[in-house]
């Protein structure tokens, strides 16, 4: 009985030793296949192909010295005058130097008798400026295209707000202005209605 069980043991030890060899054997050859596959050193990275930069643009030219002629100072102020003289006798607006966009809501009422001249100018290269202006409705009224001078008179034929909105697209700065006109005096500024223009 002794005898059966040692060699019985040593069956069992060398079974369980060839057992562990196979097991070795499986697992280094599927680690090998694996690694044949692919999947252990991962995915071969792509490259993308890279767009050339667009070309920079030119700088742009540098604008000249500002002056009173080429600000629209100097048109503005000359036009005040003129409706000054010619019975316009309440400045809404200063001449004013503008850079940028701007915006109001005038009050204006139909019964009043009063009307009113809104105006820009410029001079400076590449700069342009237009006037929208919406009734209280919402309804946009006539005026200038874009350009370089404009003059916009208006007498109202409805009660309320008055949205007005001075466009600018360009790098240099303009001038605008506005007066308050009654009505009687109004009707006579026929000569002087040209907007300003350019010598």
């Amino acid at each position: 009985m002794i005898g059966f069980a040692v060699a019985g043991g040593v069956f069992v030890a060398a079974l369980l030793g060839f057992l562990a060899f196979i097991g070795s054997e499986i697992e280094a050859s599927t680690v090998e296949q694996v690694a044949q596959q692919g999947v252990i050193a991962g995915p071969t990275p792509t490259i993308e192909p890279t767009e050339p930069a667009p070309p920079e643009e030119p700088p742009l030219p540098p604008l000249p010295e500002e002056t009173e002629d080429n600000n629209g100072l100097a048109k503005v102020r000359a036009r005040m005058t003129a409706l000054h003289q010619a019975g316009c006798d309440t400045v809404l607006e200063p001449p004013t130097r503008r850079e940028a966009p701007i915006g109001a809501t005038i009050t204006l009422s139909k019964s009043s008798r009063h009307c009113v001249v809104v105006m820009g100018a410029t001079d400076m290269p590449g700069t342009e400026i237009h006037l929208v202006v919406t009734d209280p409705l919402a309804t946009p009224l006539e005026t200038p295209d874009w350009s370089q001078h404009f003059e916009w008179r208006f007498c109202p034929s409805i009660d309320g707000d008055h949205r007005m909105e001075i466009e600018h697209r360009g790098r240099g700065p303009y001038h605008m202005g506005a007066y308050d006109c009654p009505k009687r005096k109004f009707d006579a500024l026929a000569p002087l209605a040209e907007a300003p223009t350019s010598e």
